[in-house]
């Protein structure tokens, strides 16, 4: 976990395919940006900031403006952190609304089936419609900012006058903490993106994948038979089953419990399909005598009772 200062970003809410977002967002729990025509990019390191602006060079033919974009979405992709603040504004004429303050609490979500939020960080908005915070408020002239900076991303702190924007981080804690809203210190712990999150990444990258055509063959099974086994019991037949009454509730699309009748000894293992070698197992169960380090024992204990239910049933 590394430590380091928040920093504050402008989130463009509005105009996003002619759309006012910030309504949603504020709903959701989510700030967002978009590019959907650019596809999915993978944060860093699994792809660098080299490839993402070829992405968006393809897509949109290039230009100068086409840079910014890709600039804007590196920043929305990798350089904002869990823990950073994120303003919200609408226009600058009269009438306009106030500032909205929100803390980013994820690191990004891809959701290709929502074009104007296809790339989001959960975020909790903090200061937004009534005790949203006035341009008026700021001891730095935010007003101007704003108006310099129309992009989708952008950071505050990063602009020609560093020492006029820089404490505007501070400025905005000490005003969440006017309406009872407390983030300090202004120094966070930042999660890396876990392994599991880059592996998922990665995969996003590839296609579908390769179809491999396979032969092979299995046994003629007699469905008479196993319905007859399967008709003998509603419950697993397996006398140390763990599974809750409530699961048998559930049916399958035939209106049956959800059950699957096994054979003991296996068909390949020389084994009879008949019902004396047939046993009743949920799911799990079915799991553990086929396939867990216990199959051995677990057979032997389940031939017994195999045995005995087919001789019950019978009228033996």
């Amino acid at each position: 976990m590394v430590l380091r200062d928040r920093r504050t970003w402008l989130v463009r809410g509005h105009n996003i395919r002619k759309t006012d977002c910030f309504p949603r967002w504020v709903e959701e729990g989510i700030c967002a940006t978009s590019w959907h025509s650019v596809g999915y990019l993978a944060p860093h390191p699994v792809m660098t900031r080299d490839e993402h602006g070829d992405v968006f060079n393809t897509a949109y033919g290039g230009g100068g403006r086409v840079g910014t974009r890709a600039t804007e979405c590196w920043y929305f992709l990798n350089a904002i952190q869990p823990g950073d603040l994120v303003i919200v504004s609408g226009s600058l004429k009269p009438g306009h609304l106030p500032v909205k303050v929100g803390v980013v609490t994820s690191h990004p979500l891809w959701r290709p089936n929502d074009p104007t939020a296809c790339r989001a960080r959960r975020t909790d908005w903090l200061a937004h419609d009534d005790n949203a915070i006035d341009r008026d408020e700021f001891r730095t002239d935010i007003g101007g900012f704003l108006k310099a900076h129309r992009a989708s991303v952008w950071p505050v702190d990063e602009v020609h006058d560093r020492n006029k924007y820089g404490e505007i981080t501070s400025d905005l804690l000490r005003l969440l903490g006017t309406r009872g809203i407390n983030l300090s210190p202004q120094t966070v712990e930042a999660p890396p993106l876990s392994t599991y999150a880059l592996r998922c990444a990665e995969w996003d990258l590839r296609d579908r994948p390769e179809r491999i055509a396979a032969t092979g063959s299995k046994f003629k099974r007699d469905q008479e038979l196993r319905a007859l086994v399967a008709a003998r019991s509603d419950r697993c037949e397996n006398p140390d089953c763990l599974t809750p009454a409530e699961y048998y509730a559930a049916l399958d699309s035939k209106g049956m419990p959800i059950l699957e009748v096994d054979h003991v000894q296996d068909l390949g293992l020389e084994g009879a399909d008949r019902p004396d070698n047939m046993i009743v197992l949920c799911p799990n169960c079915h799991a553990l005598k086929s396939r867990s380090t216990r199959s051995g024992s677990m057979r032997e204990k389940l031939r017994e009772i195999a045995l005995r239910l087919h001789e019950q049933a019978a009228g033996g």
